[in-house]
């Protein structure tokens, strides 16, 4: 499936892919922020708690994720009343908890994960080589 939700997965890994070297995880950052009151109280996670399948779901979750951000970023865009704007931003948070839980993860492990990815040059690279594999179809 190349395109999903009307997006080509060639445009998000595009822009997935530079907010993994611009800003080491900008798009997972995005949904962090967005999500942060479904995972209070965070503590930090080691690189070592996840395995490769975890960093699969967590890149095919990034994918997900961002396609949802753009979605709401353009159903927003004209809103005037709050109260709409409250509900298209919920169901998109209910969308990128559905995402992120359907690939295998819990919305605090994707936080987590993302925050290692910060920090954490192996892993960032593991998951950017997950995400470009998922471009070209060899996952």
């Amino acid at each position: 499936m190349r395109k999903i939700l009307g997006l080509s997965r060639g445009a998000v890994l595009g822009a997935i892919v530079v907010g993994f070297s611009a800003a080491a995880v900008a798009t997972p950052a995005l949904a962090t922020d967005r999500l942060a009151q479904a995972a209070p109280g965070q503590q930090q996670a080691e690189p070592s708690q996840y395995s490769d399948e975890d960093l699969q779901a967590f890149a095919k979750s990034v994918v997900e994720v961002q396609q949802i951000n753009q979605q709401l970023d353009v159903q927003a865009v004209d809103v005037t009343d709050a109260a709409e704007l409250e509900s298209i931003q919920q169901q998109s948070y209910r969308d990128m908890e559905a995402a992120i839980t359907g690939n295998g993860l819990t919305v605090q492990d994707y936080n987590q994960i993302s925050a290692l990815t910060q920090s954490d040059e192996e892993m960032r690279q593991k998951v950017t080589a997950y995400i470009s594999a998922m471009d070209s179809g060899a996952m």
